[in-house]
């Protein structure tokens, strides 16, 4: 501050006053002191505001249970209960009358044929008349009281219970591929050549990045290795037939790496076949079966989609028969629990069964052991708007629960969410055709370990591979031109991954005031904070505020301050180094801690961080 002889701003008398930086006002040393223990007051206030505000937040996090929405869906529980409880009690009651009139009238018929009986039994006139007519009557008085087609339920097309669900308006980071695709395998028009295709149909990629290829037209399943030109037969091949050593229009392969085997839908054969990489014999597992697809869950049980029952069966390891019916099996409809063509499948680890329904233009979840199932995709009708799908097939879930569908007729790939009455286009969607950025009857459906998205191009005859693009921020003080050696050394690691490194808001001065956690929360912070750096006057206030609640939500600096003199305020208050160390809690390894940040990658480890020392380098 600078010292005046002026009139002082609260007094009005003029005296030597000093400036204030804040609100650039002149003030005498009393009233200065008077103004700045206002200001203190007041900044006393706001930190307690956002103390407040955290342990709402903590207990929030805590007991989600108490929260207004979750008590809301136990009352809507409670409210069905209750509705379902008085509209059973209704029938009973309905039934109880119902089956008490009809008891009577099975009684009085019985009690007549008794008479009858007796008045023969008295006249003494027993003939094969009378018998034949007193079994008759025996026989439809019988029927008539086992026939219980006369009280029956019915149920009601409308629901009485309201449907509910939970959605959100927030939205996830959601990963983002290249547009343009890259041709991997075929591409050189139809043919049966090495380095051709027809009309390939499912696809599977194996943890060596090799991809099995359901070459439908050519009758055999083909291998193709990374980086190579051309593929290798690896089942089939030998013309169309049902030999062991032929298939006949295979859809569909899946690898099982712990046989070293694949396993393939024959579908012109109407079999499923296991076929052995390290002899090349196979064997047939299941006979007389429609089958387009199928899938392999955890547990190794094998699922086939079967077109003409309109239904999904699946098969333990080394059962035979017909398997047991998981989804379907109610015969071609579009209700809840039946299907119009039941194609593409995927399982997720809790056994849930997803179904591309291609005649009901939508996407089928089935929950284990349900009854029926639910709509995640598509459902409204064949059509190219974001709500719609025409003919959908390749189908597969991420870890996050997001679907992505090969939309055949759309010429193009969508992801929806479950509970979201849209889909978004994550690749192709520039209408039919052979470009880069266009699809052609898109049908099978991968990734691979890195994330990249593989489509099996129908009509034009080739995978398409669509990179993955990897997002990098910068830390404190630095901006998006520091990463670009951080830039380089993924790509070397990764080539056919994109990668663009981008800034925080406006480089620097938001990386000051945009907390760590919140960076991490959205992106992952991959930067180097050079704390030296900072502005004496910011340095300054971090020595004497640091471990503050509000200067800790709006100080990013302040996330890595360790102050020797107040370690225990340190280990308490500050709201990111120590969480990542675990200082409190076991003595894990940095990266160990690290990766527990939803959004920081297996594959990007920081150094270790010996007595709390800030990220220093990057390794793989």
């Amino acid at each position: 501050m600078t010292t005046n002889k002026t009139q002082c701003f609260l007094c009005k008398k003029h005296k030597f006053t000093y400036s204030c930086r804040g609100c650039s006002n002149e003030f005498c040393f009393e009233d200065l002191t008077k103004h700045r223990q206002d200001l203190t007051e007041e900044f006393n206030t706001i930190i307690n505001n956002y103390n407040q505000f955290r342990e709402n937040l903590q207990e929030t996090k805590e007991n989600p249970q108490n929260s207004s929405l979750f008590i809301q869906i136990d009352q809507w529980e409670k409210n069905s209960i209750e509705i379902i409880r008085q509209t059973a009690q209704q029938c009973r009651q309905t039934f109880l009358k119902e089956n008490k009139e009809f008891l009577v009238d099975i009684e009085e018929k019985f009690n007549k044929l008794i008479r009858e009986m007796k008045e023969i039994q008295e006249e003494n006139e027993v003939n094969e008349m009378n018998l034949k007519d007193l079994k008759e009557k025996l026989r439809e008085i019988t029927k008539e009281f086992n026939d219980s087609s006369e009280i029956f339920l019915k149920q009601g097309s409308q629901t009485f219970i309201k449907r509910i669900s939970v959605k959100s308006t927030r939205k996830s980071n959601l990963k983002k591929w290249k547009q343009s695709g890259s041709t991997i395998c075929g591409g050189n028009g139809r043919g049966d050549k090495l380095n051709q295709l027809s009309y390939p149909g499912g696809i599977f990629i194996d943890k060596h990045r090799n991809i099995f290829i359901a070459d439908w037209g050519n009758d055999r399943i083909v291998r193709w290795k990374r980086n190579e030109n051309q593929g290798t037969v690896v089942a089939g091949g030998n013309g169309k037939g049902n030999s062991l050593n032929q298939l006949n229009e295979p859809t569909d392969v899946i690898f099982d790496e712990q046989n070293n085997s694949i396993i393939i839908a024959d579908f012109g054969n109407r079999r499923v076949m296991r076929w052995f990489l390290n002899t090349n014999q196979s064997e047939i597992l299941i006979h007389n079966i429609s089958c387009w697809r199928l899938t392999m869950d955890k547990f190794g049980f094998v699922y086939v989609s079967d077109r003409e029952k309109h239904e999904v069966r699946r098969w333990k390891k080394g059962e035979k028969g017909e398997g047991t019916l998981v989804a379907g099996g109610n015969g071609k409809g579009d209700q809840l629990n039946q299907f119009n063509v039941p194609t593409s499948l995927f399982v997720d680890d809790k056994q849930s069964i997803y179904v591309s329904d291609l005649g009901n233009h939508r996407v089928m979840k089935w929950r284990k052991d349900a009854q029926e199932g639910i709509v995640v995709a598509g459902g409204n009708g064949k059509g190219e708007n974001l709500n719609q799908l025409n003919c959908p097939e390749g189908i597969i879930v991420d870890h996050e629960g997001q679907i992505y569908v090969a939309d055949i007729y759309n010429h193009r790939i969508v992801r929806w969410c479950e509970g979201d009455e849209n889909g978004e286009i994550i690749v192709g969607g520039n209408g039919q055709g052979n470009e880069p950025n266009q699809l052609s009857y898109p049908r099978g459906l991968s990734f691979d370990g890195e994330g990249n998205l593989y489509v099996g191009d129908l009509e034009n005859y080739r995978i398409q591979k669509f990179g993955l693009i990897i997002v990098l921020m910068h830390g404190i003080t630095s901006t998006a031109s520091a990463m670009e050696g951080i830039a380089r050394w993924v790509r070397s690691l990764y080539p056919d991954i994109y990668v663009v490194s981008i800034e925080i808001g406006n480089g620097k001065v938001d990386s000051y005031f945009l907390p760590l956690d919140v960076q991490v929360e959205k992106f992952c912070v991959f930067g180097v904070p050079y704390l030296l750096q900072l502005p004496i006057e910011l340095r300054d206030l971090l020595t004497k505020y640091a471990y503050e609640t509000a200067i800790q939500n709006a100080v990013s600096p302040a996330n890595y301050w360790r102050d020797p003199e107040q370690l225990d305020r340190y280990y308490s208050n500050c709201h990111y180094l120590p969480d990542i160390n675990r200082m409190n809690c076991n003595k894990q390894s940095h990266p160990q801690n690290v990766s527990q940040f939803k959004h920081v990658q297996d594959r990007l480890h920081s150094a270790q961080m010996n007595d709390h020392r800030t990220l220093t380098d990057f390794r793989p």
